[in-house]
């Protein structure tokens, strides 16, 4: 409902109306607080916030997504940084809020934030095109555009284990695990099929 981050590749939720997003343009996380929903089709932004994290630290590629999963346990949010090549990690409680930027609609509060610490989970290397991402169990699951395999990797970014789909390079995007069963639910996009993988017994 905010307008500021052009070219968005990812969304994570963090509460309520909070939530984070992947700036390609700005190649920034961009946290957002709409503060009260005013329904479809309106467009008075004037209660929202909007804060600007790691500007030009990040960097995405057309075509694919690079998805984020916020762990409410420990303020981390953890990023699919695809043009980097790696999992990246933003501390979202570091920082100070800094100067204003530019828009172009009327909201309460555009700030930058200053000296937001941002790390490296998985470091390039191991990936080429990370995309999607979720956070279950305590382990970090996430998709590789470019090889269509996933990858298991512990929260040290210590890998774990991978699965080659054997799907054609640019299959895999976003996922999500099926309520209370473990099981993956993923979108072939050059097939436009859906698929499940179920955990082992």
């Amino acid at each position: 409902m905010l307008h500021s981050t052009t070219f968005c590749r990812g969304i994570a939720h963090v509460q309520d109306n909070q939530y984070f997003v992947f700036n390609s343009t700005k190649k920034s996380l961009d946290k957002y607080d709409f503060a009260h929903d005013h329904g479809p089709g309106m467009d008075d932004h004037s209660d929202g916030d909007i804060y600007r994290y790691v500007a030009g630290s990040v960097l995405g590629v057309e075509d694919v997504s690079s998805h984020m999963i916020y762990d409410a346990t420990t303020a981390q949010l953890y990023v699919a940084d695809t043009g980097n090549a790696r999992i990246a990690k933003l501390d979202t409680l570091s920082g100070t809020v800094g100067k204003s930027f530019s828009g172009f609609e009327p909201v309460n509060v555009r700030k930058e934030v200053d000296g937001a610490v941002l790390t490296d989970v998985v470091p390039p290397g191991t990936l080429e095109m990370p995309s999607g991402i979720e956070l279950y169990e305590g382990l970090l699951y996430v998709t590789d555009a470019a090889t269509s395999r996933f990858y298991v990797f512990d929260l040290e970014g210590q890998l774990i284990r991978h699965l080659d789909t054997g799907l054609p390079p640019g299959s895999l995007s976003g996922f999500a695990f099926g309520p209370d069963d473990g099981k993956v639910y993923f979108v072939d996009t050059i097939s436009a099929r859906a698929y499940r993988i179920d955990p082992l017994p």
